[in-house]
């Protein structure tokens, strides 16, 4: 792994690893590594405290971008072109939703599954389509000097084209008292990719539909002596949208559960 710290390489292998595989995870590290040392990153990270979905987006990104350059690596004869075609086939074994689990992970929830590997699979996605828009590096290079906003964009980076997309609504909860006796003690950011692995926990079929709508939400976590309390704000294209959530969410409601610990 890439040490942010300390600014090196750090390689833990074991004899079940062939040295082609050492070379790939680290050729893997170095890509982020180098992300380290030219993308203009730590400055929207620093931004994110409290926006875990900007974080996302960030970690998608990157992770993305260091996994379809371990692809190339290992297939380098394939161009853009073959790569766009054999993707889905390639990144298989990174578990894509629901399918091709890794023998280690079997035992867990697909859910968390998905947590764990999507920033890698759905962020080659993204760097696969950034490189097809522009033949080579330069759209991806774009993207992150120009800065990302959201994980909406990486899950639908075609609506960077769209000249009506403004990027997320940002809810603003700064003049929301705290109520007596309750004390704030977490505000946060969830977005489209982390909505969309709720609905799925508890089996939602439509859950990635469902949350293609987002677009902003806030919440607030309360604690008090007799327990806590959420207030969560949600901004959807559509009315519509925001419709079909509500009921998702009254059907993950319905599978929770709320008793006090």
């Amino acid at each position: 792994f890439w040490d942010l710290f300390e600014g090196r390489l750090l390689v833990v292998y074991d004899d079940a690893m062939s040295e082609a595989d050492v070379a790939l995870v680290a050729g893997h590290e170095l890509v982020h590594g180098i992300q380290v040392a030219n993308i203009p990153t730590h400055r929207k990270l620093d931004s994110s405290l409290g926006n875990m979905d900007l974080l996302l987006a960030y970690e998608m990104a990157m992770e993305g971008d260091a996994t379809y350059t371990e692809l190339l690596t290992r297939v380098p004869d394939l161009d853009a072109q073959d790569i766009a075609q054999h993707l889905p086939a390639m990144l298989a074994w990174w578990a894509e939703p629901g399918q091709h689990l890794p023998q280690q992970m079997a035992p867990l929830p697909t859910s968390e599954v998905e947590a764990v590997m999507l920033p890698y699979s759905r962020g080659a996605r993204f760097v696969q389509q950034m490189r097809q828009k522009s033949g080579d590096w330069s759209a991806l290079d774009a993207q992150y000097a120009s800065g990302l906003l959201s994980t909406e964009q990486v899950l639908h980076p075609e609506k960077l084209e769209e000249a009506t997309w403004d990027g997320p609504t940002w809810i603003d909860f700064t003049r929301l008292p705290t109520p007596g006796g309750w004390e704030l003690i977490d505000t946060e950011t969830q977005g489209e990719l982390w909505i969309a692995l709720l609905l799925r926990q508890r089996g939602e079929a439509a859950a990635w539909d469902l949350a293609e709508g987002w677009d902003g939400d806030r919440y607030r976590l309360y604690e008090s002596p007799d327990g806590y309390g959420l207030v969560w704000r949600s901004e959807w294209d559509t009315p519509g949208d925001a419709r079909a959530f509500s009921e998702a969410l009254g059907r993950w409601f319905e599978g929770a559960d709320l008793a006090p610990s």
